[in-house]
């Protein structure tokens, strides 16, 4: 299943973006609801039991929902009421695609439709058909057709004008530009973003243009418009405040902090989401806005302040009733505790240790360690006793979805303790779960925790396979990665480089100092394209074009291509010669210390003369890209080196490595490409050019 973003219209003007989260679960803004009840006379019973399934949807409990929408369908059934049962039929549908039930949530759809037609000349049938089609695109989009969505919520946009549904019509214009995201057509998905401003600012200010504009503040801060975003954000707090609605003004100001945060004004965002913090409405509102509070502050290492926020939020996730939010707040609660924690036993800025009895689950610190066993964190104990309280509890719901993010998390945390088996355990069936609901977005994380544990273990071979899986998954996702929102796209860097190149340091390692099998080769190199890639996507915050591989000796065969990538305990080089098989070479050197000289280098990009220091680090870096092969290239009779760079190297001019004699500038031609599967490479068009070249014959300072 795709990741997704279902924007669903659910009545009396309610309107909000959905985001399921993909990196990490999100508490209260991370799930969607069915529409309000049509105001349509029918039997209490029934109507009573769709409003109590509205109320446990609206609370996270999906599998509470769909037991009574069921009910509710089959007591219209009875009755012969067949637009009635066709609702019922529709929210039920809601139901199952929030529970991961696609087979369950198509066929309930389908039933819903034909009831629609059937009775199609009956009041109200119109909104209510605008609804199921808008429930039909969710259904569609989580099933990886977009196209269809498109289609299907551009007819709902028309029902809804049709019913004279306003609100309705927005919100299925919205949902068709996420849509369009998706499938790569920004402009158009932007063009109708503008459309769906307008009609807001003709409106009167009431609560329903404030909740509309959120929405649209929401969409734009998504297709990365940030400016738009926090502008249109500003005018709904403006509307909040002045209708004084409480609710409307933490939602705003919520909403706004995540803006902020996106434009990398931390403090900005902290302070917004301590205002939406102090104006929530309801015991969710207020935690997410603590738990987003308390995961900059960690982001930005202010640690003294993400600990004094952890006693409030442990006591008001204590007391929330179960659901599908307060599952998802336990496993965000749990991913920043986690992270303060291992600061704490590192840098002595945290927790002092407790004794804390586990009742359900032993966590002890394990009888012999594994060579890469870490210190048990601080507090780990409590921590993982909510994740098992909250794994609980996502059972007792049936929310598969919830359960495999806490079995992951609770997996993390027998990682970070050394105990392997349990955690790869805990890992594998949060995995089973994953692969159950097509939830790609969740095996791509537990496929590359399952390979970290699997290299703990001594078990490369496994590593290997577990972190291909998840690479693959990752490039699967990849356009939908760039079109979530930025509440999980900071966290490129933590959470999805490493998995790219923890394959390749599996993949480039040679035991016993044996060469690289060339499989192996082949397939490290393939990972370093597909990180360009999504380098290239995460920093444009839109899907790149789709890779057309080009073999680069077809290009030119005068060319060779040197993939440089850094490793925790090296640097690597994938060396390309034309006609010849792929090779690699090493350097062992700390991370720090390769990261470390290169920021030299990148400070003396600012001089503007060379210097004996600057030469003896171009001539380091010469040594690690070029010296081990280049005896090698000369034969080649190479004309043309093409550097396909990333990370800390991407902004060093490779024509200055030195070689102690010259500049490599001054023995090839130099050529860079982000990767040689982004583009079809084609020459440019033959004709004479004039250029006027200007130069010093002799060295000068200053």
């Amino acid at each position: 299943m795709r990741l997704k973003k279902l924007l669903l219209h659910f009545g009396l003007g309610l309107l909000t973006l959905g985001i399921a989260i993909a990196l990490s679960p999100s508490p209260s803004h991370s799930y969607d609801r069915p529409p309000n009840l049509p105001l349509i006379q029918t039997s209490t019973d029934a109507r009573s039991l769709l409003q109590q399934g509205r109320a446990g949807a609206d609370a996270g409990r999906f599998s509470e929902a769909a037991r009574l929408w069921q009910q509710a369908a089959s007591e219209y059934r009875q009755q012969g009421n067949k637009l009635q049962e066709a609702m019922s039929l529709s929210y039920l549908s809601f139901a199952y695609l929030q529970l991961g039930q696609l087979s369950q949530a198509i066929e309930a759809m389908q039933q819903s439709k034909t009831l629609l037609q059937q009775a199609s000349n009956q009041p109200g049938s119109t909104v209510i058909l605008a609804q199921a089609l808008n429930t039909e695109g969710s259904i569609q989009l989580a099933m990886g057709r977009t196209e269809a969505a498109l289609q299907t919520w551009e007819k709902a946009a028309k029902t809804y004008d049709l019913a004279e549904d306003e609100v309705g019509k927005l919100g299925a214009i919205i949902n068709q530009s996420q849509a369009l995201q998706t499938l790569g057509l920004y402009r158009r998905a932007q063009a109708l973003l503008e459309q769906v401003n307008q009609q807001l600012q003709s409106q009167s200010d009431t609560l329903i243009k404030a909740t509309g504009l959120r929405s649209l503040g929401v969409a734009l801060q998504v297709v990365g418009n940030l400016e738009q975003s926090q502008a249109v954000l500003q005018q709904s707090l403006a509307i909040a405040q002045k209708l004084g609605s409480d609710a409307a003004k933490s939602a705003a100001l919520f909403s706004l902090g995540n803006t902020a945060r996106a434009q990398d004004n931390f403090d900005g965002a902290i302070e917004y989401y301590r205002q939406a913090a102090a104006k929530a409405t309801t015991p969710l509102d207020k935690i997410e806005a603590l738990l987003s509070q308390l995961r900059t502050r960690v982001q930005q290492e202010q640690w003294e302040a993400a600990k004094a926020l952890v006693p409030e939020i442990k006591q008001a996730i204590a007391n929330l009733p179960p659901s599908r939010m307060s599952v998802y707040a336990v496993v965000n609660f749990a991913q920043s505790w986690i992270k303060i924690a291992l600061l704490s036993q590192n840098y002595g800025v945290g927790f002092t240790n407790q004794s804390v009895e586990s009742r359900d689950i032993s966590l002890g610190p394990p009888q012999s360690a594994s060579p890469n066993y870490q210190l048990p964190i601080t507090n780990y104990q409590e921590i993982a006793k909510l994740l098992a309280k909250a794994i609980q509890q996502a059972k007792q719901l049936n929310d598969k979805r919830a359960e495999a993010y806490a079995l992951g998390e609770l997996g993390k945390v027998y990682q970070l303790t050394g105990q392997l088996a349990e955690a790869q355990s805990l890992t594998e069936q949060a995995l089973l779960i994953a692969n159950g609901i097509s939830a790609e977005e969740i095996a791509a994380q537990m496929q590359a925790q399952l390979g970290k544990i699997l290299t703990s273990r001594g078990d490369n071979n496994g590593a290997i396979a577990a972190y291909t899986d998840a690479v693959k998954t990752l490039n699967t996702i990849r356009r939908d990665l760039v079109a979530m929102n930025p509440e999980v796209q900071f966290s490129f860097l933590d959470s999805v480089e490493p998995v790219y190149r923890e394959l390749v340091d599996l993949l480039l390692q040679s035991p016993q100092n044996r060469e690289v099998e060339p499989k192996n080769l082949k397939q490290a190199l393939d990972v370093i394209e597909g990180l360009q890639l999504a380098e290239l996507d995460n920093f444009f915050r839109q899907a790149c074009l789709d890779a057309k591989p080009q073999q680069i000796d077809k290009i030119d065969p005068t060319a060779a291509v040197i993939y440089p990538m850094i490793l925790k305990d090296r640097i690597e080089v994938i060396l390309s010669l034309p006609g010849k098989p792929l090779r690699n070479y090493k350097t062992y050197l700390p991370e720090a210390e390769i990261e470390s000289n290169l920021k030299k280098l990148r400070g003396f990009l600012s001089l503007s003369a060379a210097k004996p220091e600057h030469l003896s680090l171009y001539g380091t870096l010469y040594d690690w890209l070029i010296k081990p092969a280049q005896t090698e290239i000369a034969e080649t009779g190479v004309k043309t080196l093409v550097f396909a760079i990333n990370g800390s190297l991407r902004n060093l001019p490779m024509a200055a490595l030195y070689d102690g004699q010259q500049y490599l500038i001054e023995k090839y031609g130099i050529a860079f490409a982000p990767s040689l599967q982004l583009l079809d490479p084609h020459p440019l068009a033959t004709r004479q050019l004039k250029t006027l070249i200007g130069g010093l014959s002799e060295a000068r300072q200053g």
